[in-house]
């Protein structure tokens, strides 16, 4: 097996059926966790539970910003099409644009809190 490590010597990139560019060889080893979250040191691969808590973390807040923005941009046609109906003058559910518009400005806001906090723990 290859694999390539950064400058903290976490793996990188693990490669079982060829050579690696800019890699070494080391011992197989069956990896039950996020790759990245393993580091080689004195010739082990050795599981670091602290990165992998963080990784997974990280995986949470990917996801939660994903269906976040996914709620956004699927409201934006009822947020675009109640702006054109007022300015033409039609009536429009103000009670439903209203809710949407709040639940967007909070999806956004939370957003931001996501990626504040990640921005935190990795100058950390």
């Amino acid at each position: 097996m290859y694999i390539i490590i950064d400058k903290s010597n976490f793996i990188k990139t693990a490669s079982w059926g060829g050579i690696l560019e800019g890699g070494f060889e080391v011992e197989d080893f069956e990896f039950v966790e996020i790759i990245s979250a393993y580091r080689y040191v004195d010739g082990e691969i050795i599981l670091d539970v602290e990165r992998l808590k963080l990784l997974k973390q990280e995986e949470q807040a990917y996801a939660e910003i994903e269906e976040l923005q996914k709620f956004i941009d699927e409201t934006q046609t009822v947020v675009t099409r109640a702006f054109e109906e007022e300015i033409l003058g039609v009536e429009s559910d103000k009670v439903t644009i209203t809710e949407v518009v709040q639940k967007r400005q909070r999806a956004k806001i939370r957003i931001q809190e996501i990626q504040e906090g990640m921005t935190d723990e990795s100058s950390e």
